[in-house]
């Protein structure tokens, strides 16, 4: 239980209303239990009950997160590295294994006009 001290009374999650752990560590719970779950449901789903070639379904998942992480940093391949947690060099091969192109898109300029009142 977390306290804190505030002009010498002694402030806990039961004065707020809360009882038990506190609201973000019963989240943090629900979220856990929900990842597994869902884990357990597409282990159970795609890859037991169904024929599904396992080396062509991860190759495809993995383009799938390239692609989308490629487009989310606008194509920069440091940036979309760093955020996978893999050295540029290994995201370079995969994006040649792949053959992905990504055309980086020009960004918009926000031209900024003051008009007198």
């Amino acid at each position: 239980m977390s306290q804190a001290r505030h002009n010498n009374q002694i402030i806990t999650q039961e004065n707020f209303g809360f009882r038990g752990p506190y609201i973000g560590d019963r989240f943090r719970s629900v979220e856990k239990k929900f990842r597994e779950k869902a884990l357990n449901f597409f282990v159970d789903y795609f890859c037991l009950k169904s024929d599904v070639d396992l080396k062509e379904f991860l190759e495809n998942l993995e383009r799938n997160i390239i692609v989308k992480a490629l487009s989310r940093f606008n194509g920069n391949q440091r940036h979309t590295a760093r955020y996978l947690g893999l050295k540029h060099t290994t995201l370079h091969q995969k994006v040649k294994k792949y053959n992905i192109h990504f055309r980086k898109q020009p960004t918009t300029e926000c031209t900024w006009s003051e008009t007198a009142d």
